[in-house]
């Protein structure tokens, strides 16, 4: 009976430890240079962290371009290859606490993701959302109302494009 109580407790702290689960706090985002394209979107990068909090074994697995809006003003993305390097770069850069795991062990994490917005203006909005060309070309009376998501400090009521980011700026001044 002694036994048969013990290998149980045995087998539980055991499982137990397995289950376990590592985690560690971001404490660095790098924020990623824009490539040279006029496109915006997104990139996503898989990577471990080591047991000191760095990343390694960095790989980009997805980047997207936002093409336009569909008819509901939601953004339409289309994959593409422009933002891999970049977030790639940056993430080289991320740091994390050390991570431990639920009993205070140090432990390695394996595969973290990690998501990189590529936005050519300098405005506030919401997270998956973008301006695009097409919605200051395409703009009238009702432009306003459709653009729901935008903050309204941040809509030039004059017509005016918004402030392109520092990079976006350097592309479009560019001499061909």
């Amino acid at each position: 009976m002694k036994k048969t109580i013990c290998f149980i407790f045995l087998v539980s702290s055991f499982s137990t430890f397995l289950i376990s689960e590592c985690s560690a706090q971001m404490l660095q985002v790098m924020k990623p240079t824009h490539p040279d394209t006029g496109y915006q979107g997104f990139a996503t990068v898989k990577f471990n962290i080591n047991k000191k909090g760095l990343p390694k074994k960095i790989k980009a697995i997805r980047s997207v371009c936002a093409v336009g809006r569909d008819e509901n003003g939601k953004i339409i993305l289309k994959d593409c290859p422009f933002f891999k390097s970049s977030a790639v770069n940056a993430a080289k850069y991320l740091r994390y606490k050390p991570p431990s795991d639920d009993m205070g062990l140090s432990c390695e994490i394996k595969d973290t993701t990690f998501e990189y917005k590529f936005s050519l203006y300098n405005v506030k909005l919401d997270y998956d959302d973008f301006i695009i060309r097409d919605d200051y070309a395409n703009r009238d009376s009702g432009f306003l109302e459709t653009m729901t998501n935008y903050s309204i400090n941040q809509i030039n009521l004059m017509g005016e494009n918004p402030p392109l980011t520092q990079k976006a700026a350097a592309i479009e001044n560019a001499k061909p």
